[in-house]
C-alpha cells in the first residue's frame, strides 16, 4: 500500500481527528450539562411523588429514572468512545470484518504482507482477539469472525473495534448469503459506518503438480468470469436492507479470490486471477480521498449516533406517558359522569328508605300505644320495641348497598383503566396505577346495636284515668282511652321525628363522606394526581428532546459542511440561518437550506455520508416557504392525513403539550419514514 497520494492523505488525517474531537467534545460537554439537570429534575420528580395520597405511581418515577440512567449511560459511553478515539486519532483505522471462515483473516495477511500465521485451516474459529497492523498514519484490524455458533462474545468485540474505526470492509461469500450477517451489517449501518464490500469467491486451488495448476487455474478463470452470477448473489445480500429499513441499494461489492492472492504473492499468473489488485484499488482510492473527513466523522458519530437514538427512545416514551395520562383524563372524566347520576339515584333511594322508616316507625308507634296507653313504664317499654326494630341494620344495610355499588364501579373502572392503559401506553397500570381507599366497615354505624335508643329522650307517662269510677260511664271511658292512645302516639312521634331526623343526617353524613368523598372523590383524586404528574413528566421529556435535538442539528450540520469541503472544496455552501438538518444515521440526510446542489455533488456526498441525501432548497425571503416544505415532507413520510394536537393541562405553569396525530392506519414505527418524521415533528405521535 505504498502510495505517495495514501501517505499525504494519511498524514493530514490528525489534524481533522483533532478538528473532530474538539467540536464533538465541545457537544458533549452540552449534552453533559443536560443529563445533569435531568437527573436533578427527577429528584424533584421522585420528592413530589412522596408528598401525593393515594398515588402509587413507582412505575412512572420507575421509567424517569430509566430515561436518566439511560441518558447517563449514553454519556459515559460518549466519554469513554470520545478518549478511546483520542487515543488513537492520529491512526485512519480499517476494520476488516466478516463471518467466521469467510477468509477474513486470510485478507488481514494479504494486506499487511503476513506470514500466514494467522490463516485458520478446517472450521475452527481463528481470530480469537482483536490483532492491529500498523503503517505510516494507517491501521488495519483484524476482529474475531461474526456469526458463530458459540460467538457471542466475539460479535460483540467485533462490533466495539467496528464502532471506533473509520471504515469497514465487510466481507461476504460466494455461497448463500446469512441473514446473520445481514443483521451485523444493518447494526455497523446504525453506527454510521462506511462499509466497503467484498465478496469472497470460493474455488479449489489444488496446485501440487502442472496438470493439477492449470485446471485449477482454468477453474478459477472461468468461477471469477461468472459475473452474473457473483452480481445475483451480492443482489440477495442486499436485498435484506429493507428487512432491517435500510437501503443498501448502493452498496458496491468487489470479487476476489483470497486464497489465490496469498498463494500468489510470488506466482503472479495466479495473483493476476485473484482480481486483488480491484480490491487493493478499491481500498486505496476510498482512503485517498475520504480518510480525512471518515476520520473527522468517526468522531462526529459518536455524538450523533447515540443521540439519534436516544431521541427517538425519549418521544416514544414521551407517547406512551401522554397516552397514558390520557387515559387517566378519560376514567376520571367517566367517574365525574358516574357520580353525577350516582348521587341522584342515592338521593332518590334515600328518600324512599327514610320514607319507609318513617312508616315503619309509625306503624310501630300505633301498636305500641294500643297496648301501652296506661303503661307508667311505657318510656322503658318503648326503648325495647325500637331496639327490637333493628333501625341500626337497615341502616347498614342501605349504606352498605350504596357504598357496595361505588365500589363495584370502581373496580369496573380502574379494570377498563388496566386494559386501556396497557393497549395505548403498554404500561401494566396494576404495577403503578393509583391506590382505591377501601370505604369505611358500617359494621358499628350509631356506635353499636343499641345507640338508636340512645338517641331517644327520656319518656315519662303515667296515666291515671280512674277506670273504676268512669266504669258507669262507658262512653267516657273509652273516650279517655282513645284520648291517652291518642297522647302517647303524639308523644312517640314527637319524640321519634327528631330521632328519625338525625338517623337520616348521620346517613347522610355516611354517604357523603365515606362513599362519595372518600369512595369516589379519592379514587377521583388519584385519577386527577396521575394525570399532573403524567403530563409534569410529559413536559418535562419534551424539554429534553428540544435540547437533545438542538444538540442533534449542530452536529448535522457540521457533519454536512465538513462533507461538502470534500465534495466541493473551496466552495461555499449556505445552510440559511434558520437551522433544519434531520439525519438517522446510515439511512438518510436531510437538509433544508436556501440553494441546491448538482446532482453529482449529491451523489460524492452520499458516497461519504454513507446515507442517502434529500435536499430541499427554500426561498429565504420567503418565511412561509421553510416550514411549508417541512410539512409536505412529513405528508410525503405520514400521509396528508395527519395532524397536530393540543393537550391543555392547567396547572400553575398552564401547561400545552403538543403532539401528532398518526393516520388511521397501520404504520411501521420502526421505518425510516416514521423516524424521520418524529424527528423532524419533536413530539408525541399518537394513534388516532
Amino acid at each position: 500500500m505504498e502510495d505517495q497520494e495514501l501517505e499525504k492523505a494519511l498524514e493530514a488525517c490528525p489534524s481533522y481527528a483533532e478538528q473532530g474531537y474538539d467540536f464533538a467534545n465541545e457537544r458533549y460537554q452540552a449534552i453533559h450539562k443536560v443529563m445533569r439537570k435531568a437527573r436533578r429534575q427527577l429528584k424533584e420528580t421522585d420528592a413530589k411523588q412522596e408528598q401525593v395520597e393515594r398515588l402509587e405511581n413507582s412505575l412512572v418515577i420507575a421509567r424517569e429514572r430509566e430515561n436518566v440512567e439511560e441518558l447517563q449511560r449514553m454519556d459515559a459511553e460518549i466519554q469513554s468512545d470520545l478518549e478511546v478515539l483520542l487515543d488513537q486519532q492520529k491512526e485512519f483505522s480499517i476494520v476488516v470484518y466478516g463471518r467466521t471462515m469467510a477468509g477474513k483473516s486470510t485478507l488481514m495477511e494479504i494486506l499487511t504482507h503476513g506470514t500466514g500465521a494467522s490463516i485458520g485451516k478446517g472450521a475452527q474459529r481463528t481470530t480469537r482477539d482483536v490483532r492491529e497492523y500498523h503503517w505510516k498514519g494507517m491501521k488495519v484490524i483484524d476482529v474475531p469472525g461474526i456469526c458463530s455458533f458459540d460467538g457471542r462474545e466475539d460479535d460483540e468485540l467485533a462490533m466495539r473495534a467496528a464502532k471506533s474505526a473509520d471504515l469497514v470492509l465487510f466481507l461476504i461469500t460466494d455461497d448463500a448469503p446469512q441473514d446473520s450477517e445481514a443483521e451485523k451489517l444493518a447494526e455497523l449501518k446504525r453506527h454510521g459506518k462506511n462499509v466497503l464490500g467484498l465478496i469472497n469467491v470460493k474455488v479449489g486451488l489444488n496446485l501440487t503438480n502442472p496438470v493439477r495448476r492449470k485446471m485449477a487455474l482454468r477453474d478459477l478463470q472461468k468461477r471469477m468470469a461468472e459475473t452474473a452470477r457473483i452480481d445475483e448473489i451480492c443482489d440477495q445480500f442486499r436485498a435484506y436492507g429493507p428487512r432491517y429499513h435500510q437501503d443498501w441499494s448502493n452498496l458496491t461489492f468487489v470479487a476476489t479470490h483470497l486464497d489465490a492472492a496469498y498463494r500468489g504473492s510470488d506466482d503472479p499468473e495466479l495473483y493476476a486471477l485473484s482480481n486483488f489488485d480491484a480490491v487493493q484499488e478499491y481500498i486505496l482510492d476510498k482512503v485517498q480521498n475520504d480518510a480525512c473527513f471518515l476520520r473527522m466523522k468517526t468522531f462526529i458519530d459518536r455524538i450523533s449516533v447515540p443521540l439519534s437514538d436516544h431521541i427517538a427512545s425519549i418521544l416514544d416514551d414521551e407517547a406512551k406517558t401522554v397516552n397514558a395520562a390520557l387515559a387517566y383524563r378519560h376514567k376520571w372524566h367517566e367517574l365525574d359522569d358516574w357520580q353525577e347520576e350516582f348521587a341522584k339515584e342515592t338521593s332518590e333511594l334515600y328518600n324512599r328508605f327514610i320514607g319507609r322508616l318513617r312508616t315503619k316507625v309509625n306503624g310501630a308507634i300505633f301498636d305500641f300505644a294500643e297496648d301501652n296507653y296506661e303503661n307508667e313504664k311505657a318510656g322503658e317499654a318503648w326503648n325495647h320495641v325500637v331496639a327490637n326494630m333493628h333501625l341500626e341494620h337497615e341502616c347498614r344495610t342501605f349504606l352498605e348497598e350504596r357504598a357496595a355499588v361505588c365500589d363495584h364501579k370502581r373496580r369496573e373502572l380502574a379494570d377498563d383503566f388496566a386494559t386501556e392503559i396497557q393497549f395505548s401506553s403498554g404500561i401494566d397500570a396494576k404495577a403503578g396505577g393509583v391506590q382505591m381507599e377501601g370505604i369505611t366497615d358500617f359494621s358499628s354505624f350509631f356506635g353499636g346495636a343499641a345507640a338508636v335508643t340512645a338517641l331517644i329522650p327520656g319518656i315519662g307517662w303515667g296515666v291515671s284515668i280512674g277506670l273504676g269510677i268512669l266504669s258507669l260511664f262507658s262512653d267516657s271511658k273509652e273516650k279517655k282511652i282513645r284520648e291517652a292512645k291518642a297522647a302517647l302516639r303524639d308523644k312517640l312521634d314527637e319524640v321519634m321525628t327528631p330521632v328519625i331526623d338525625k338517623i337520616g343526617q348521620q346517613i347522610r353524613d355516611a354517604i357523603d363522606a365515606e362513599i362519595m368523598q372518600k369512595g369516589i372523590g379519592g379514587f377521583g383524586r388519584s385519577l386527577v394526581d396521575m394525570d399532573e404528574m403524567l403530563f409534569e413528566l410529559a413536559a418535562a421529556q419534551n424539554k429534553l428532546v428540544e435540547k437533545l435535538n438542538t444538540e442533534l442539528m449542530i452536529a448535522n450540520e457540521e457533519l454536512w459542511t465538513s462533507a461538502m469541503e470534500i465534495a466541493m472544496p473551496g466552495t461555499s455552501f449556505d445552510t440559511g440561518k434558520t437551522m433544519e438538518t434531520n439525519r438517522i444515521p446510515g439511512r438518510v440526510f436531510v437538509m433544508f437550506a436556501p440553494q441546491s446542489l448538482p446532482r453529482k455533488t449529491i451523489r460524492r456526498m452520499e458516497d461519504l455520508l454513507g446515507e442517502n441525501i434529500r435536499l430541499f432548497k427554500y426561498d429565504p425571503e420567503d418565511e412561509e416557504d421553510m416550514p411549508e416544505q417541512v410539512n409536505d415532507l412529513i405528508d410525503d413520510l405520514l400521509g396528508e392525513d395527519w395532524g397536530v394536537g393540543t393537550l391543555d393541562y392547567g396547572g400553575e405553569e398552564d401547561l400545552k403539550l403538543v403532539y401528532a396525530v398518526l393516520p388511521d392506519k397501520d404504520i411501521d414505527t420502526d421505518s425510516v419514514e416514521y423516524r424521520l418524521a418524529q424527528q423532524m415533528i419533536g413530539n408525541p405521535m399518537l394513534r388516532p
